[in-house]
């Protein structure tokens, strides 16, 4: 796993981020899977629940990594605090002073590499068209590029990224990328995460 900060990012961060109603097995059972196959970190994003409500899943999330800092909570920063993980925040929510690590942040503009409390990496997209953005029109290649050589801090990509285009993001300058649908909807999350470790391995060795 890269070490935290990100001060020498030895390969491609590849994280699993969640959605449970998605995913067709115990999300402890798929978080181990994704991991094993070689996923970074586990994003815990289900943003219509609240602290109460997500506490026993991160908790049952923890329980199957190594580290809690494999762990990250979306937009929830005092519970990630508490459970001493690491923290996600949405572009428009306000920064936390001192967050937990390993801390990032969206992005879907120039504007918001700017932030006043650095992460330790951004999340950038919609890259390519998905589901989950529909009749929103993807960003793109060009888009990834630009902002990947304009930012000081690394660029994970996100939105629409499977095995067939993942390295496509990584020769644009990624430093990484988060995926939903290519691990939640797999029948067997640990080989998916497999594939796309090897992808992005093998482009990031290369470029």
């Amino acid at each position: 796993m890269p070490p935290w900060p990100m001060d020498d990012l030895l390969r491609p961060l590849l994280i699993a981020v969640t959605d449970r109603k998605r995913i067709s097995m115990p999300m402890a059972e798929w978080a181990k899977g994704v991991l094993d196959g070689g996923a970074d970190l586990i994003q815990l994003r289900e943003k219509d629940l609240g602290e109460d409500e997500l506490r026993p899943i991160a908790i049952q999330l923890l329980a199957v990594t190594d580290s809690p800092r494999r762990l990250q909570i979306n937009g929830l920063p005092n519970l990630a605090i508490e459970l001493g993980c690491g923290l996600h925040l949405p572009e428009a929510m306000t920064n936390v002073d001192d967050p937990p690590r390993p801390f990032s942040r969206s992005i879907h503009g120039f504007q918001g590499i700017a932030a006043a409390v650095k992460p330790d990496f951004f999340v950038a997209g919609h890259l390519f068209p998905t589901p989950s953005k529909a009749g929103i029109p993807a960003r793109g290649i060009d888009w990834l590029q630009s902002l990947a050589q304009l930012s000081d801090i690394p660029v994970v990509a996100i939105g629409g990224i499977q095995v067939a285009n993942a390295a496509r993001a990584i020769r644009a300058g990624a430093a990484g990328v988060a995926v939903i649908g290519a691990l939640t909807d797999a029948f067997d999350p640990c080989q998916s995460a497999r594939e796309l470790r090897n992808v992005i391995d093998r482009e990031w060795m290369q470029r």
